[in-house]
C-alpha cells in the first residue's frame, strides 16, 4: 500500500510542476503563428521564395492576423560549416545571407524563423548543432532569427546523455545570447516530451507527422489528434503542445475535404496547437483561406487565459473538444469522425451539455458559430447540432452572467459521464494525463450488447445463488440426516 500511495503521489506531483515550474524565457505566452516551409516545398527553398511568401502573407492579411513568422525548415544551410565553424546559409538559395532576410523580412512586420537539429547531422544530411551549441545559438542572433524549430535526427551513438538534456543545452545556449527566439523542440512524441518540454522549450511536439509522403490524410489527423488526447494539462502560457504542421491549402491538402479542413484548423486551434500554414500560397484557393482567416477561430487559439483544449466528451465516433476562455467563456467543437462511408452516417446529431462544461444546467448562455461568426441563440442546459461527415461544428459559448470560479474550469477536469444512451460514453477522465491515452478509444457498448452482457451475469449469478442454496440445502438435509442415524444407531444397541 505504501508503494502505491508513492506512485499515486509521484504522478500528482508530476502533472502540478508544468504549471509551476517552466522554461520562463517569457516568450510564447500565446501559442506561435506563422509559416513553415516544409510541406510544401520541402528542401527546395530560397531567398526568391520566402520574399514571395511573405508577400502573399502580407497581401492575404495572414500577417495582420497573428501568422508572424517564417521557418525556413531543412534544406537552408551548407552541409558543412564555414571555415570559422559556424553554420553557414547555402549561397547558391540565398544569396545575401540570412542577416539581410531577416532584415527584409522585419520591414514587412514578419521574423525569420530556422531549421535546427540536436544530433551531429540534421535530417536532410546539413551540418547540424551537436556540440556546438553555443555557437549556433549566437549565430542565430546574429542573424535576428526569432524561432528555432529543433529537431532530433541523427542521435550521436556515443552520447551517453538523454535526447531532454540535449535539448536542454541548446534551450541555455539560445538564453544566454540575449536575444529572444522562441524554441520548438521535435522528437516526434517518442520520449514523452509533453512530460518535461515545459522545463526546455516553448513548444513540443506530441505525435509523428499528421502527412505522408506530404500529402494530409484524413486518417493522420485523426491519428495526431487522438495521441494528444489527454495531454492539454501539460501546457500552457510559454510552452505548448505542437500537433504539426497544418494540413490546410494546396498541395498538402489535396486529399481533404473542406469539411475535413475545417475540422482539422478548428481542432488545433481550441487544443490550442501553434499554428503554421505549410502551404504554397500561389496556389491557395478561396475556401482555405477562408479557413486560415477564420479570425474567431484564431482568437481562441490566441485567447490570453491560455488553457490548452482537451477532449471532453466521446460517443462512438462523435466527439466534444473544449476549452475555456478569458471572462468565463468555452469554445467547443462538436465533431463527426466516422470513417465509414455509409450514408447513414452523413450526418450526426451531438448534444452538448453543460455540465460537460462545468456550468450549472440552468445556466443562459449565448451560443455562437465561429466559422459563421453568427449567434445561433440563448440556450440553457444543452444545445444539440446535426453534424456533416467529417464536419464539425466550432463554437463559442458565453454565459450571461459571470459567476465567481468560471475561470478556473480546466477540460480535463470535469469527471466521468456516467449517462450512458445508447453507447458506452467516454468523457472527461479524472485520470492523469499518464492514464489518460491508455483509457482513449473505449469501444462502443450497444444496449444489444449491455443487455446480453447482463443476462449472462444474471445466469452466472443465479448459478451462483442455486449452487449457495443447493449447498445450503443439502448441508441442512445431511445433518437431519446423520441425526435421524444417530437415533436409530442409539435404539438398536439399546435393544
Amino acid at each position: 500500500m505504501r508503494g502505491m500511495m508513492g506512485v499515486s503521489g509521484g504522478l500528482v506531483l508530476l502533472a502540478m510542476l508544468p504549471s509551476a515550474l517552466c522554461l520562463g524565457n517569457g516568450l510564447a505566452l500565446t501559442p506561435s503563428m506563422g509559416f513553415n516551409t516544409w510541406n510544401a516545398f520541402g528542401s527546395d527553398i530560397s531567398e526568391h521564395l520566402i520574399l514571395q511568401m511573405a508577400g502573399f502573407m502580407r497581401n492575404m492579411t495572414l500577417v495582420q492576423l497573428g501568422y508572424n513568422t517564417i521557418v525556413l525548415d531543412d534544406g537552408w544551410s551548407t552541409k558543412e560549416r564555414g571555415i570559422d565553424g559556424r553554420l553557414e546559409a547555402d549561397p547558391k538559395k540565398f544569396p545575401s545571407g540570412l542577416k539581410s532576410l531577416s532584415d527584409r523580412l522585419a520591414g514587412m512586420g514578419i521574423m525569420l524563423g530556422v531549421f535546427g537539429d540536436a544530433g551531429t547531422r540534421t535530417c536532410g544530411g546539413a551540418a547540424a548543432s551537436y556540440g556546438q551549441e553555443h555557437l549556433d545559438a549566437q549565430t542565430f542572433a546574429s542573424w535576428g532569427v526569432s524561432y528555432l524549430k529543433y529537431d532530433n535526427c541523427y542521435a550521436p551513438k556515443k552520447d551517453t546523455g538523454s535526447v531532454r538534456g540535449r535539448f536542454a543545452v541548446m534551450r541555455d545556449a539560445l538564453n544566454a545570447t540575449g536575444h529572444p527566439i522562441v524554441f520548438s523542440i521535435d522528437d516526434w512524441g517518442v520520449t514523452n516530451t509533453w512530460q518535461y518540454g515545459t522545463y526546455v522549450a516553448n513548444s513540443w511536439r506530441t505525435t509523428a507527422g499528421l502527412t505522408d509522403s506530404l500529402q494530409a490524410t484524413w486518417e493522420g489527423i485523426l491519428r495526431v489528434l487522438d495521441n494528444s488526447a489527454g495531454l492539454g494539462r501539460f501546457a500552457g502560457p510559454g510552452g505548448w503542445n505542437n500537433l504539426d504542421l497544418l494540413a490546410v491549402g494546396e498541395p498538402v491538402s489535396e486529399d481533404l475535404t473542406t469539411e475535413e479542413m475545417q475540422s482539422h484548423f478548428a481542432l488545433w486551434s481550441i487544443v490550442k496547437s501553434p499554428l503554421f500554414i505549410s502551404a504554397d500560397l500561389r496556389q491557395v484557393t478561396k475556401t482555405t483561406l477562408d479557413i486560415l482567416t477564420a479570425d474567431e477561430l484564431i482568437a481562441v487559439n490566441q485567447d490570453p487565459l491560455g488553457v490548452a483544449g482537451d477532449l471532453i466528451w466521446k460517443q462512438g465516433a462523435n466527439e466534444i473538444w473544449g476549452t475555456a476562455l478569458q471572462g468565463g467563456a468555452r469554445a467547443v467543437a462538436l465533431l463527426n469522425r466516422h470513417f465509414d462511408e455509409d450514408p447513414q452516417y452523413d450526418n450526426s446529431s451531438i448534444t452538448l451539455h453543460w455540465h460537460h462544461l462545468g456550468w450549472e444546467g440552468d445556466m443562459p448562455a449565448t451560443v455562437r458559430d465561429l466559422y459563421n461568426k453568427k449567434d445561433l441563440g440563448l440556450f440553457t442546459h444543452n444545445f444539440t447540432a446535426v453534424i456533416p461527415y467529417h464536419g464539425v461544428l466550432a463554437l463559442k459559448l458565453t454565459p450571461s452572467k459571470y459567476v465567481e470560479n468560471f475561470d478556473q474550469w480546466r477540460p480535463w477536469d470535469c469527471g466521468i459521464e456516467t449517462d450512458t444512451g445508447d453507447h458506452g460514453v467516454w468523457a472527461c477522465f479524472s485520470h492523469t494525463a499518464l492514464d489518460r491515452p491508455m483509457l482513449y478509444g473505449t469501444v462502443p457498448i450497444t444496449k444489444a450488447v449491455a443487455g446480453a452482457l447482463g443476462a449472462v451475469i444474471a445466469v452466472l449469478g443465479v448459478a451462483v445463488v442455486g449452487l449457495a442454496v443447493g449447498w445450503r440445502l443439502s448441508v441442512t438435509r445431511n445433518r437431519k440426516s446423520y441425526k435421524k442415524w444417530n437415533e436409530e444407531t442409539a435404539q438398536a444397541a439399546a435393544t
